[in-house]
């Protein structure tokens, strides 16, 4: 709860106590010429014209090239003075409220900005360089704390989210869980920068062809990498990691893409020389979620004893396939770990079950009951109840991910709701 309450001060457009120093914006006194008057209480000129260009400024550290042009300044201009409206609103209300900030928090807050700084005097320059003093800041600091805890003790509710509103987000937003496909691979680069002759590449040519035959009789391709290759990589052995399209030149990711685990590329060329590529690995190109029952064999089992297991299990699966719910089964007979989930193993890929149950759960449709599958913990069938291209991020992975997001954006609405109601009981006078 308290993640939420400080995540949504900051949408509530309050000035965030962690900011960085400069976003301090300096309030002054009311005898200027008055942006708006909230409920008596003046948003100066300046302050506005401070806060329009810190917004201008984290605008172009965001968005590199995007600097709002004079046109659309009316509109930022309008955006801020809005948010200071909000933000005074909620801090008068906290007052009503009487909300009291423990000057504890208040001086934890300002020492843990001080240690920002090398030193006092950069600190104090600071201060200075926004024309703000020290009790100033120590003001700053316990405003946003009083909005934050008037949000986290009255306007901000438990929030819950329920399977099916998870399930629903991730299902209309697909696009969201998309995910790559990758590989692992090796490399072994002999440069080629800068302008060099035609000597010069046919030499680099000769030397990469030479290493490509060594790694095509047997010798090992990390320890040539190691040797010979003239990339960063090489204290790697020629370690990429894992790497998805997009990532690489064209031309070698085109050229890696190609390979099956185990092989070797011929020679690439890109913009920084001559290459080979062997693909370590290959992420899986699917993933499925699957039940299953086990009836457990011993290494001690006496042939007697294997086949009135495999007996049992032939009867289990006859149950299956006469229509009998699977799940319902595997809680009544398995002797597996998965039967308090009823048979439910989640979703796996390729390498992640010992091979026997993987080939015979990867042959298999959505609703399809296995053959008896016999492995070193037993027998098993299997049912699969779901299949999943790899690049797509199963549910299960994302949910918590998803609860979270959903309760952001619930206590979103309710602080804006919140802040729309003080509004229409505000006298609000704007310039």
């Amino acid at each position: 709860m308290k993640t939420i309450a400080r995540s949504v001060v900051i949408i509530a457009l309050v000035s965030v106590v962690m900011a960085p120093l400069g976003a301090l914006a300096a309030e002054k006194a009311a005898a200027e010429t008055a942006a708006a008057v909230v409920n008596g209480t003046t948003i100066t000129q300046e302050a506005l014209a401070f806060e329009t260009q810190r917004m201008i400024e984290q605008m172009a550290r965001q968005r590199p090239g995007q600097v709002p042009d004079e046109a659309s300044m009316p509109q930022v201009r309008e955006d801020v003075l809005n948010r200071m409206i909000e933000e005074e609103l909620l801090y008068q209300d906290s007052q009503s409220k009487n909300i009291k900030v423990p000057e504890t928090r208040v001086t934890e807050e300002l020492a843990s900005i001080k240690q920002r700084f090398p030193s006092e005097k950069e600190y104090q320059d600071a201060l200075a360089g926004i024309e703000m003093s020290e009790a100033d800041l120590t003001r700053k600091i316990t405003r946003g704390m009083a909005i934050e805890q008037l949000i986290k003790e009255h306007v901000i509710q438990e929030t819950t989210v329920s399977d099916a509103e998870s399930r629903a987000f991730y299902d209309q937003n697909a696009s969201m869980f998309e995910k790559p496909e990758q590989i692992q691979a090796r490399h072994i680069l002999i440069k080629m920068e800068g302008d060099v002759t035609e000597a010069q590449k046919a030499e680099a040519l000769a030397k990469i062809e030479m290493i490509r035959k060594k790694a095509v009789e047997g010798e090992d391709f990390a320890a040539l990498a190691g040797g010979y290759s003239e990339d960063s990589s090489r204290t790697q052995w020629g370690d990429l990691g894992y790497f998805s399209r997009g990532q690489m030149e064209k031309p070698f990711e085109d050229a890696a893409f190609t390979l099956e685990p185990g092989s070797i590329s011929e020679v690439v060329e890109t913009k920084f020389g001559y290459h080979i590529i062997k693909v370590i690995d290959r992420k899986s190109p699917e993933e499925i979620r699957a039940r299953h029952i086990l009836i457990t064999v011993a290494d001690d089992f006496t042939v007697e004893q294997k086949t009135e297991a495999r007996a049992r299990i032939e009867a289990v699966r006859q149950k299956a396939l006469e229509g009998e719910d699977f799940a319902a089964l595997a809680g009544g007979y398995s002797e597996g770990p998965s039967r308090a989930k009823w048979g439910d193993l989640g979703h796996f890929s390729r390498g992640q079950m010992v091979k026997p149950f993987e080939d015979a759960a990867f042959a298999l449709k959505i609703g399809e009951i296995s053959e008896v599958v016999e492995t070193q913990f037993g027998y098993h069938i299997i049912e699969v109840t779901d299949q999943q291209p790899a690049s797509v991020v199963s549910y299960e992975t994302v949910q918590a991910q998803i609860v979270e997001r959903l309760k952001q954006e619930k206590s979103r609405r309710e602080i804006q709701q919140y802040i729309e109601t003080l509004r229409s009981q505000a006298d609000i006078k704007r310039n």
